[in-house]
């Protein structure tokens, strides 16, 4: 597959996993937008073919002005990763709405506010890739992190209907489950579930 000159997007790029996604994509070739709310960190890993963004997925009007912003800069998205997400542990009678709502804007209302803006240049192309990243909680229930497990949950149906929805075009839709990885959000994940109780 060639990916020279292919725009793609990474939210959550300045770190972990979405970080040594972009740089395997900048690798063969692929012009790559990383995204994530702190510009220092994005500027501290920009290179040839990564060009870091601070844009913050629960805000829409963020999120249609930046996207819009790289296309016109670097041209239609064609390959999405919808990566940028919190993982924290909290026991539900402990949960309040609050916390909830902040899961569930970061995990799931980013992943479709970016593929939804993605889309809009992606379809005007004759290829394209939607990836996400979800979790091993998006397949089954992880003890201690019901919010988390419900955005991850939520991403792959959404994920499940866009294939659906697209099935036939030059377009796929692909949701990723990582187990735990070492990255600093497992880190404090890890924290945070120990202390759920």
């Amino acid at each position: 597959m060639d990916l020279n000159g292919k725009h793609a997007l990474i939210t959550g790029g300045g770190t972990g996993i979405g970080l040594a996604i972009a740089r395997d994509l900048a690798a063969q070739g692929a012009l790559v937008t990383i995204t994530g709310r702190r510009q220092e960190v994005l500027d501290s890993v920009a290179g040839e073919n990564i060009t870091g963004m601070a844009m913050d997925v629960r805000d829409e009007d963020d999120v249609v002005a930046k996207i819009a912003s790289a296309v016109a800069e670097r041209g239609p998205v064609q390959i999405c990763i919808p990566n940028a997400g919190i993982a924290e542990g909290k026991a539900v009678h402990k949960t309040d709405m609050a916390f909830w709502r902040n899961m569930m804007a970061t995990n799931l209302d980013g992943a479709f506010l970016t593929i939804r803006e993605s889309l809009k240049s992606m379809r005007d192309t004759d290829w394209g890739r939607v990836v996400a990243i979800s979790s091993m909680a998006g397949l089954r229930g992880l003890p201690g992190a019901a919010a988390y497990s419900a955005s991850k949950h939520g991403m792959i149906g959404l994920i499940r209907s866009l294939a659906e929805d697209y099935m036939g075009q030059p377009y796929t839709f692909n949701a990723i489950c990582p187990g735990y990885v070492d990255t600093p959000i497992v880190t404090r994940n890890t924290a945070s579930i120990s202390e759920r109780a």
